[in-house]
């Protein structure tokens, strides 16, 4: 009775090892004494049965109009002030001033509040032992040693020997603070415990608390798309809560999946880029060669040479230089933008390749992280990370069965008391208890699971990021090949009307491009000065210019569809000053007076001079339609009608020009042959034209004696201009033919020519 006495005098919570061996050598005795037969019992695996429902169903979590499944959970990370940045010392300069009293973290009430804290220590308490709470449980309260380890200079307990509800863990990628995960497979009724427990364990803290973390992947199988929830909560030193939150859209493409289904119409979007990239590298490569061709063409001649002193090789040479002076090549300028945007293209490239086989296939539809160590049957201690069973053995099973042969010292005296006692003072090493029961905080913690989740979400982080880098590259390339495209099209004047104008535009646009940048940046500073305090969208600087951009934009709607910053300025019900007031009424009368009524105007007649200036100079032009139908028609001369290109004709006749060829004896030959067909074709069609137009001539003389003499000779004067022989020829012609009356109207003719001032177009060498 002593014994009993003394033992349950001793603390419940920690009790001593003297005390349980005196206990244990009480029940000895008085079992000896009473004739009570030792029985040890049978070994048995502790720890409570896991639900029906989790053994049996994996159900789906949903969120969202569109069914969006859940990914193992919701997860959040607390990150907490140090504790010396709220409570200070009695000593300290800030509590030993005059009105030190006055500061709340001077008052001993609060030095006393946060007396067992410490920073990256346990915090708040467990609802399950904690009578207020509809947790509460007095068998568990009664044992607290079988869930937390409560021995001296634990950290699982407080100065009142209360456990934390909350402990912390390291976790990659974050903070350091205290991980909390709710899993998806937990029932609606453990869910509400587990809110009753967060709320109740007091896990956030007014003024504590600095930063709460939120994660929650979600994947949508119908447009095979994860979506990574990411938010932040941040306790202001004003008092507000700020939430800043991020959805991160990730397309989930499995080759590997669309290869055993047959889907190849997904390889159809990416490969198609890599075509177009392939066939863009060759054209590219093309034009370098042959620039640089011609460039070292240039300057491989000297320009310092005689031309007696040449030979036919350079001569050839020379006259293949002046022709490469003239032809068509890349500049520098160009050749250098090329060469950005094939670089662009290649790092846009290697990001997609990336993001496709290196992130994507790694992100998995399943929650296939167990974080805890018991999602629904934890009677205690809800949120005890996975415990590392591997890592049981003969030492943890010795300190177990120590436990529970301490674990009766402070309890009365009873039959079942004595056996379980005696039991566990005799029976061999325990074994390891299941998730869920008793003593499972003996086990090493399994930081395994926890690390691949959070590396789950920062995969996912990075792969929104790659994506988003990879889309931005993908805007450079296609404003690069716009830019590339309104060069290629210069060529018609109507297409090069919008490149023409920017172009001519450029520097005025450059410089109200500075000058609008600089006025939006100290309207938002006067906003953000002036009304920051209370008005949530001019906040912070960052904020104030995405509500400044969207006001302008947008007409004074922020992104959640409600009214901006404007109607705050001048808000019923809050008292201003009349500064405020002023200032106020400044902002709503010059901000849109400045920026759509003066900056606006100013871009347009920026771009409508030199475009009004293209349009006059492009007036009398070929439209797109001619040069359309013109093309047409070279298409057809050279398809249907198999006419040269002249970039063929150019080609033979440089062949033709080579000195092999041009001294050889069979292009002589050629050469003279073809020469001599020509002239006598020439002469041939010289002589049938003569004779017809003198023919032609005669007629005109013949009937020339009805008609006017003087018309007959401005006929005869255009006809034949300043062919003096003519006179000649038409006066043999005539005395040919026999007739001396038509020489006489001939001489005529002559005598008016002259009279009509055509002695100058008949004379030639100073003669008739």
């Amino acid at each position: 009775s002593s014994s009993s006495s003394s033992s349950s005098s001793s603390s419940s919570a920690n009790p001593p090892q003297q005390q349980a061996y005196g206990f244990r050598a009480a029940l000895r005795r008085l079992s000896e004494a009473t004739g009570m037969k030792e029985w040890f019992g049978y070994q048995v695996e502790e720890g409570n049965p896991q639900s029906t429902y989790q053994n049996n169903s994996n159900p789906l979590r949903m969120v969202g109009v569109k069914r969006n499944k859940v990914i193992s959970g919701l997860y959040l990370h607390q990150v907490r002030n140090p504790v010396s940045s709220v409570v200070f010392s009695s000593q300290s300069s800030v509590c030993s001033s005059r009105f030190g009293q006055l500061r709340a973290a001077c008052r001993l009430e609060a030095q006393l509040a946060y007396s067992d804290l410490a920073d990256l220590g346990g915090i708040g308490v467990d609802p399950v032992f904690q009578t207020s709470s509809a947790l509460y449980s007095p068998r568990i309260a009664s044992h607290p040693w079988q869930f937390y380890n409560t021995s001296d200079g634990s950290n699982e307990i407080n100065a009142a020997a209360n456990p934390f509800g909350f402990t912390y863990t390291p976790v990659p990628g974050f903070p350091d603070g205290y991980p909390l995960f709710v899993d998806a497979i937990q029932s609606r009724s453990r869910v509400k415990k587990v809110i009753q427990y967060v709320s109740d364990g007091q896990y956030l803290h007014d003024t504590l608390t600095k930063e709460l973390h939120g994660r929650l992947l979600v994947y949508n199988s119908d447009h095979h798309t994860f979506v990574l929830w990411k938010c932040m909560f941040v306790w202001g030193e004003d008092g507000n809560i700020r939430l800043t939150q991020d959805f991160l859209p990730i397309p989930a493409v499995d080759y590997a999946h669309a290869l055993s289904a047959h889907s190849l119409y997904i390889f159809v979007p990416d490969w198609t880029i890599v075509l177009l990239v392939l066939i863009h590298f060759a054209l590219v490569l093309g034009d370098v060669f042959a620039s640089l061709s011609l460039r070292r063409k240039l300057d491989s001649i000297p320009s310092n040479l005689v031309a007696s002193e040449m030979d036919s090789e350079e001569l050839y040479r020379r006259r293949r230089k002046a022709k490469a002076r003239y032809a068509w090549r890349e500049g520098y300028q160009w050749l250098l933008w090329e060469g950005v945007l094939s670089a662009c293209m290649l790092v846009a490239l290697s990001l997609l390749f990336y993001y496709l086989f290196a992130l994507v296939p790694k992100l998995s539809t399943q929650g296939e992280f167990q974080i805890l160590d018991a999602e629904s049957n934890a009677a205690a201690r809800f949120f005890l990370l996975k415990r590392d069973e591997s890592k049981w053995d003969t030492a943890t099973a010795a300190q177990l069965r120590n436990l529970l042969a301490a674990s009766h010292s402070s309890a009365q005296l009873t039959t079942a008391d004595i056996n379980l006692a005696l039991a566990a003072e005799n029976m061999s090493l325990p074994v390891m208890p299941l998730a869920g029961s008793n003593y499972r905080w003996i086990i090493p913690l399994d930081p395994s699971p926890l690390d691949g989740l959070v590396e789950s979400y920062h995969r996912a982080e990075r792969s929104a990021a790659i994506r988003s880098l990879y889309e931005l590259f993908q805007g450079i390339v296609l404003v690069m090949l716009m830019i590339r495209l309104i060069g290629f099209l210069a060529f018609q004047p109507y297409l090069a009307t919008i490149g023409g104008a920017i172009r001519a535009a450029l520097p005025d646009l450059i410089h109200w491009m500075v000058s609008f940048l600089i006025t939006c940046f100290m309207y938002v500073g006067l906003v953000t000065t002036v009304f920051g305090h209370r008005i949530e969208a001019v906040h912070t600087y960052s904020t104030a210019i995405s509500s400044i951009f969207l006001l302008l934009f947008t007409g004074s709607r922020n992104s959640d569809g409600q009214d901006g910053y404007i109607n705050g300025l001048l808000e019923e019900g809050v008292k201003q000053t009349r500064g405020e007031v002023v200032v106020a009424q400044l902002s709503l009368f010059l901000g849109p007076l400045i920026f759509l009524f003066l900056l606006y105007p100013f871009m347009i007649i920026i771009m409508w001079t030199p475009l009004k200036a293209m349009r006059l100079r492009r007036r009398n032009a070929p439209t797109i339609l001619e040069d359309f139908w013109e093309r047409l028609r070279w298409i057809r001369q050279r398809h249907a009608l198999k006419a040269p290109t002249n970039k063929t004709l150019d080609a033979f006749f440089d062949w033709m020009l080579l000195p092999s060829v041009k001294y050889s004896w069979w292009y002589q030959s050629v050469y003279g042959a073809v020469v001599r067909g020509m002239a006598a074709a020439a002469t041939q069609s010289e002589r049938a034209a003569e004779i017809q137009r003198r023919t032609e001539l005669a007629f005109l003389t013949d009937q020339g004696m009805r008609l006017n003499q003087k018309k007959m000779a401005r006929e005869w004067i255009r006809t034949f201009g300043t062919n003096v022989h003519f006179a000649r020829d038409v006066l043999l012609l005539f005395e040919l033919a026999g007739t001396r009356n038509s020489r006489s109207a001939m001489l005529s003719i002559l005598n008016k020519a002259d009279q009509l001032g055509a002695e100058s177009l008949l004379s030639g060498g100073g003669g008739r």
